[in-house]
């Protein structure tokens, strides 16, 4: 991006972005800091309540349509087996929603 243009960027254009692309839709902030004489733009994504977030549609190159994103240690990628175990509401408590124990 030319310098300022990430600035002048509408948080709300960002935000419906997100908003058709992923869900739930995570809590960002927009920021820019000079290093050595140019602009560097900051998005800083909040912890979400409701995690982990699933993209509905592509987003760039990076965001693939169905897949599931978690926050690992210093990154956000797609969820690991052991993660999304540990988040299905059946890894802990009662049988699979499959099971003939109904």
């Amino acid at each position: 991006m030319v310098d300022y243009e990430f600035e002048k960027t509408d948080p709300a254009a960002i935000n419906r972005a997100l908003a058709s692309s992923l869900d739930p839709v995570p809590h960002i902030t927009k920021s820019a800091i000079r290093i050595d004489g140019k602009y560097v733009g900051i998005l800083t994504v909040e912890p979400h309540a409701n995690a982990p977030i699933i993209a509905l549609k592509m987003l760039g190159q990076d965001v693939k349509e169905g897949c599931i994103y978690y926050r690992y240690v210093g990154e956000t990628r797609t969820i690991k087996p052991g993660e999304l175990r540990h988040l299905s509401p059946y890894a802990s408590s009662g049988p699979s929603p499959n099971s003939q124990d109904a």
